[in-house]
This record gives C-alpha cells, structure tokens and sequence, in this order.
C-alpha cells in the first residue's frame, strides 16, 4: 500500500475516531415497532441538519435480515438477525454491518433481552473496540451469570463472576429490558425494583437497591458521569393534577432532584421519559409529540420545549421501543 493511501486511511480513523468522542450527544431516537412478526425501524432526528444517516428508514438492515435491535451505544447498534441466534454490529452512518460470532458458553436465546453493548470513544480507541456482557439466569440455578464478548479478540467467554441469588430472586428475578453502560459498568433493571450491576474490569456483580418511589417506568441517564435513575409519575393534589419527576443518583444513593410541574394540555397525555439523560436536559414523550425538559439552576425549574412531532406510525407508546441516537462514524473493523 501506497504511503500517502495509508497516511489518508489513518487520517481518515483519526477523524472519525475523534469525532465520535466530543461530539457524543444525543442526535435523535431509533424507533422500532414490532407488529405481526415484523419489525419497522427508522430514526427520529431531532436536528434533520445533523442526523448524518443517509438511509433514516434504515432499509439496509432489512435487506440484511435485521429484525430487531437490542441496545445502542455512541452511535453502533446491536442488532438481531431473523435468526435467533445471528449477532451483528451495525453503524447506520457508514452502512457497516458486522456479524458476531455466536456466544459459545450460553447461547443468544438464553440472554439476548439482557445484553448490553459497550462502545464508548476515547482518543485512545482508534479501532473502536467495543464488548458485549450478557447477564443470564438459569431457572435450575440460584445465581446470575455473565458472558462477554470482545471486539479485540472476537471471541466470547464466561466471566469468573457471578451474582448469587436468594430463594425468591431465584423464582421471581427477571429483565425489564431497561439497560445501560457507563464507564465499564453494565446495568439491567429488574422485575424486584432492583438494579444490577456488572463491572467490566474486576468482573464483580452486585445488586443497587431502587429504594425509592419510581413509579412504573423508568430510564437509567447520567449526571455529572455517574449512574443516575430517572422516573415521571403522577401527583394529585385535590383538584388538580400534576406530574413529578425524580432523578435519583444510584453511585451516590440520594435523590439528585425533584419537580412538580402541573402539565398543559399536551403533555397531560401520558407523559414518560426518553433514554438519552445526559445530566442536562431531560427529553419526554407525550401524546404524539417530545418535549425537553431543561433543568436550570440549583432550583431544577423546568422550562419545557417542543422538539419534534411523532409520525403517528411510529408512535408505539412503550419507551422501550426508543433508542437513543448519537452520530458517529465510528469504523467497524471486521
């Protein structure tokens, strides 16, 4: 290869490399819809200047045979072929698609609700090294075990760790489908108001209370680059009606804020929150539009801001349906 083919390739990694690291934030939301075994994906920008994706209905993935996917991070989705137990990595920006081997301890029918893709840019990433951690439960077993799967060595292995479980978690313990990585550590909500935790580096599990009044959907964020919990519910107080929301920081285990507000006629329809908190602004969902709800000052006041209106075939009404997006151009290195 040519000096000045290479030097442009590396140019061209750097850029990308770089780009995905400062610019991080939210770019819009994937949405997918399930009906009758189908599955209809397309991305919600919330800037149509710098969405970046050429396809935002995303065809390209169905005529690769995707059919639903399972978590996305900095931009790379994890993706679910129409076999049960086809992996893929995909960039919707660059079209890259690329296929992960098949989990050779547990297999992807075990575990594939609870998997979460870690891909976090860093100027030391240039290759954009990526893993995945599976937290699986065996019905015969009274433990939480964990596999994982890395980019570098593109192979899967069971980890040393595992989380043991008590007589009614064993029976009653499963995945909401709420989940999250940040900094090295993989995050699941649980059916028992319980989070668990995985750390990537000691390979550790532990269990985080959610001891708080959450309500009945929540979304994991982040504030100030710690784990944070966020929640919307309804107060009522005599005749009128009001929503609270409630950001709890699970690192620190304390309530981060609280705020009333007494919702106008659009965002009394059912509000809930979107994932993608990044400490800042908090986006929600009500009726068949998204607001951003900016917390200003040691006083968290909201100020409420329309942002996008909701194509009412893409409104499916469960926020796990709504992946956070960030542009990138992050390369998947096959």
């Amino acid at each position: 290869m040519a000096f000045t083919e290479l030097n442009a390739q590396i140019q061209e990694l750097t850029l990308a490399t770089h780009q995905s690291y400062y610019l991080n934030t939210s770019s819009g939301f994937i949405c997918q819809e399930e009906r009758d075994n189908n599955t209809k994906l397309s991305i919600l920008s919330l800037d149509h200047r710098a969405h970046g994706v050429p396809d935002p209905l995303l065809s390209f993935l169905r005529e690769k045979n995707i059919r639903i996917i399972l978590y996305s991070s900095t931009g790379l989705l994890l993706c679910l072929g129409n076999s049960e137990d086809m992996l893929y990595i995909c960039n919707p920006v660059t079209n890259k698609l690329n296929r992960i081997p098949d989990p050779g301890v547990f297999g992807v029918s075990a575990n594939k609700s609870a998997m979460v893709l870690g891909f976090e840019p860093s100027a030391d990433n240039l290759e954009a090294n990526y893993e995945i951690v599976s937290a699986v439960k065996f019905p015969d077993e009274p433990v939480l075990r964990f596999e994982i799967y890395s980019s570098i060595n593109e192979t899967w292995r069971e980890s040393k760790g595992i989380l043991p479980l008590d007589e009614h978690q064993a029976s009653n313990l499963s995945f909401t489908g709420n989940k999250f990585y940040l900094k090295d550590i993989a995050y699941w909500e649980t059916s028992n108001k319980r989070v668990v935790a995985f750390h990537m580096d000691s390979e550790e599990a532990q269990f985080i209370d959610l001891w708080m009044e959450t309500g009945e959907d929540g979304v994991f964020g982040q504030i100030n680059g710690e784990i944070c919990y966020l929640c919307i519910f309804p107060v009522n107080l005599s005749e009128t009606q009001q929503y609270m929301i409630r950001i709890y920081n699970l690192a620190q285990m304390e309530l981060q804020h609280e705020i009333r507000f007494k919702p106008d006629e659009k965002l009394r329809r059912s509000p809930w929150i979107l994932p993608g908190f990044d400490g800042k602004i908090v986006m929600i969902h009500a009726g068949l539009s998204i607001y951003s709800c900016s917390l200003v000052g040691d006083d968290a006041t909201v100020e409420f801001k329309w942002l996008v209106d909701v194509p009412m075939e893409l409104d499916f009404g469960n926020r796990r349906r709504y992946f956070k997006y960030v542009n990138t151009r992050s390369p998947i290195l096959t």
